[in-house]
């Protein structure tokens, strides 16, 4: 009894010298770092709770704030979803979780890991089968003879696009202490994938910076040809920085921050759109390209990409430093200074991932709708734009639980699939029949 209460004790008066010293110890880098790790390592429920209790990401009970009438999945507001989920045994956790890609084509599911390893599965298989009855298969694929296994970078491919029957891949490669992004491509097959390279960041400068990295992969074409659009983060999205506007007239294409657009037959390229400090979310159809960027502490961005304009960064954001200053460090007016207004801001930072459009027949409640993964959140946004998709009509939140970057729409068995990458796992996401 005695041990309980001095024990009882000792908490309180660790949580009082917590509390009373909390602006100096929150700004130690030992604390911050540990809290971090605390964080984003354990498990969801865990890390949710430490997220909480630290205050790590400046969003204290968001995490845990339900408010009027919003809805924890699988309840939205008009539909009920029911989530399945699947353990992948083969991904490495590292420390944002289990990361990895995927995407589909015919029935098939095909998952690559930031290692360079590839898996597939039946989409049918997927959806009918219990967990232990569902078996990804390791792709054999040439990559290794392209680049080294050792390599890579931690977030050696980054991302998987599937169009015409052939499989994209964007490759972060560290080599002789020299960062390279290559684009390759390969034809689909159910046993192998032998990639050729198509685009390399060689063609614009010897080696990117550490702090650049490659995002996502689209397709659009181009007087019948296509072209493919991949996005780039700013060489100084990890930092805490920005410029000023007199520097705007010496970018350079090295300074990325960009969304390229690559000739697949001729190999030509050219940047279709820049001023994006980390866009991880691309959609492309007939009528519109859509595009998800990070900011720096918040301002996440939902942007309609216009050929040959500049959205902002570093040097318009609705985010802010993370150090505080009296004033604003980025403009606070896109327009006012030439360059490119989002569709939507989001004060709080989402860490936003892929954004994909549903077809109508998912649900009569849910039409013309948009999603969007979040990692901050661990939420799904539902959205609807006008009709220009110049703005917003509404958005609701479809709480996960987890981080989710990756996220697909199978219409042939309108289901939605999400990579659940706190928990290293695959979601299948449909509508509950009454």
């Amino acid at each position: 009894m005695k041990k309980l209460l001095l024990g009882t004790i000792t908490i309180i008066i660790l949580i009082f010298i917590y509390i009373s010293n909390y602006e100096f110890i929150k700004n130690t880098k030992t604390f911050n770092k540990l809290k971090k790790t605390l964080a984003y390592s354990l498990s969801s429920n865990v890390s949710t709770f430490i997220r909480i209790i630290t205050n790590v990401d400046g969003h204290l009970f968001e995490h845990y704030n339900n408010d009027y009438k919003v809805k924890f999945l699988p309840a939205t507001q008009f539909i009920d979803l029911d989530i399945k989920k699947i353990k992948l045994d083969f991904l490495t956790k590292h420390l944002w979780g289990y990361r990895y890609s995927f995407d589909l084509i015919e029935d098939y599911l095909v998952i690559a890991t930031p290692e360079g390893q590839f898996y597939i599965e039946s989409i049918s298989k997927i959806i009918n089968n219990d967990e232990d009855q569902i078996n990804f298969k390791k792709l054999k694929t040439n990559l290794e003879d392209l680049i080294l296994p050792g390599n890579l970078l931690k977030d050696g491919i980054t991302d998987i696009f599937i169009n015409d029957k052939k499989i994209y891949i964007l490759a972060h490669e560290k080599k002789n202490n020299c960062n390279t992004i290559y684009l390759y491509s390969g034809s689909f097959n159910l046993n192998s994938i032998n990639f050729e390279n198509i685009f390399s960041t060689k063609k614009i400068i010897e080696c990117v910076d550490k702090g650049t990295s490659p995002g996502r992969i689209q397709a659009l074409k181009v007087n019948g040809e296509k072209n493919l659009l991949v996005s780039f983060s700013n060489k100084q999205q990890a930092a805490d920085v920005y410029k000023e506007m007199s520097e705007l007239e010496n970018e350079s294409i090295e300074d990325f921050g960009s969304i390229l657009s690559i000739n697949e037959k001729t190999k030509e390229f050219k940047v279709y759109a820049k001023g994006f400090r980390n866009s991880k979310g691309l959609y492309v159809d007939e009528k519109v390209i859509m595009s998800t960027d990070n900011g720096p502490r918040g301002g996440d961005e939902i942007n309609k990409v216009i050929e040959n304009k500049h959205y902002g960064w570093p040097y318009a954001s609705y985010g802010e430093r993370y150090k505080k200053f009296d004033r604003p460090t980025y403009k606070k007016d896109h327009k006012k200074y030439g360059f490119q207004e989002p569709v939507h801001s989001f004060i709080y930072a989402l860490g936003m991932g892929e954004i994909i459009k549903l077809d109508n027949s998912f649900s009569e409640y849910w039409q013309n709708n948009f999603l969007v993964s979040t990692l901050n959140s661990k939420h799904l946004l539902r959205l609807k734009f006008d009709d220009e998709f110049n703005r917003i009509i509404y958005n609701e939140k479809i709480f996960i639980g987890e981080r989710v970057r990756d996220l697909k729409y199978n219409s042939k068995n309108k289901k939605i699939f999400i990579g659940l990458n706190s928990t290293g796992s695959l979601g299948i996401i449909s509508k509950k029949e009454k």
